[in-house]
């Protein structure tokens, strides 16, 4: 994997057990950004899914 959606991957910055994060080129601002990658299996289960999809977007929202 090269990308995330569309953001070329620069370097993993990091991983835990329901995600990754990358260092990606935003080609549509010409600056680095950080890009989490929510691991497939993390939503497997729906009680799970759900919770993690929340956490996912309260996390996206502060990042701004």
């Amino acid at each position: 994997m090269d990308h995330v959606a569309n953001y070329p991957i620069v370097r993993k910055l990091g991983e835990g057990a329901t995600s990754e994060v990358f260092l990606c080129q935003d080609p549509f601002r010409g600056r680095e950004v950080a890009v989490k990658r929510i691991f497939p299996e993390a939503l497997r289960d729906p009680a799970r899914g759900r919770l993690f999809r929340k956490l996912f977007f309260t996390e996206a929202s502060l990042a701004g």
